[in-house]
C-alpha cells in the first residue's frame, strides 16, 4: 500500500517548468544516518524559484497493519510534519446545563446518613461540606450501588469536614473525576475511623453536596 504525502516547497526548485526527477534529485541530498521509522528529506542546494509541489511516497511492505501504524489505519506508516505554528491555547468549554453535572446536597440529620446516590458505574468531579456544630463530621464515599453500612463497608475515600460555630469546612475538586465503577454512596458520622458507626450530634448543621455525572 502506498501513502502519497503532498509537501509544499516555497525554494529549490528549477527557475522555469516543473522539473524532472534528475532535477530534483540534484537539490537533495542524504541528512545523515536515518532513525529508525524515519524518513529525513534535505535540500542540499538553495534554488531560486517559486512553489512546486514534492510528492513523497510512503510504501508499506507488508499487507497487514505496519508496527507503527494503528488498527484503525492498517498499512500505513505515520508522518510527523514540524511546523512554525505559534501556540494554539485551548480552554475548557462548560457544558449545557442539560449535559452537566448532576448534585446532591443535603442538610443532615443525627444519624450516620447513609445514602445512595446511584447504582450505577459514575465519575465524582467535586465535594463540599459546611459545618456550624461543635464537632467536626466526617464523610466517607463507597463504591457501591447498595446502601452502605456505617461501620463494615469498605470506604473508598475519606473526608474530614471542620467545624466552627461561624461557619466552615471543605470544598475538592477534581478535574478529570474519580471514578466509582459500581456505584456512588456515602455515610457521614462523628468520628474518622472506617469502623466508626457514630451518629451525628447535632441535627440541621452539616451540609454536604455531592457533584458527580
Amino acid at each position: 500500500m502506498a501513502v502519497v504525502l503532498t509537501v509544499g516547497i516555497t525554494s529549490g526548485v528549477p527557475s522555469s517548468g516543473t522539473g524532472t526527477v534528475s532535477t530534483i534529485d540534484n537539490m537533495l541530498s542524504s541528512a545523515g544516518t536515518p532513525s529508525s521509522n524515519v524518513l529525513t528529506i534535505q535540500l542540499s542546494t538553495t534554488p531560486s524559484s517559486a512553489s512546486y509541489p514534492l510528492h513523497v511516497g510512503l510504501v508499506s511492505t507488508s499487507a497487514g497493519v505496519t508496527t507503527p501504524g494503528q488498527a484503525v489505519m492498517a498499512g500505513s506508516l505515520p508522518v510527523t510534519m514540524a511546523s512554525n505554528q505559534t501556540v494554539i491555547p485551548v480552554g475548557l468549554v462548560p457544558l449545557s446545563s442539560a449535559a452537566g453535572l448532576t448534585v446532591s446536597s443535603v442538610l443532615l440529620s443525627t444519624t450516620t446518613n447513609a445514602t445512595t446516590l446511584s447504582t450505577q458505574a459514575r465519575q465524582l468531579y467535586k465535594i463540599e461540606g459546611f459545618n456550624i456544630s461543635s464537632l467536626p463530621a466526617f464523610a466517607k464515599l463507597y463504591n457501591l450501588s447498595s446502601t452502605p453500612t456505617a461501620g463494615s463497608s469498605l470506604v473508598t475515600i475519606f473526608y474530614t469536614i471542620p467545624n466552627s460555630t461561624a461557619g466552615a469546612g471543605l470544598a475538592t475538586e477534581y478535574t478529570n473525576g474519580v471514578p466509582f465503577g459500581t456505584g456512588l454512596s456515602y455515610t457521614v458520622t462523628s468520628s474518622m475511623s472506617s469502623s466508626d458507626t457514630t451518629v451525628l450530634q447535632t441535627v440541621n448543621s452539616v451540609i454536604l453536596s455531592v457533584y458527580y455525572k
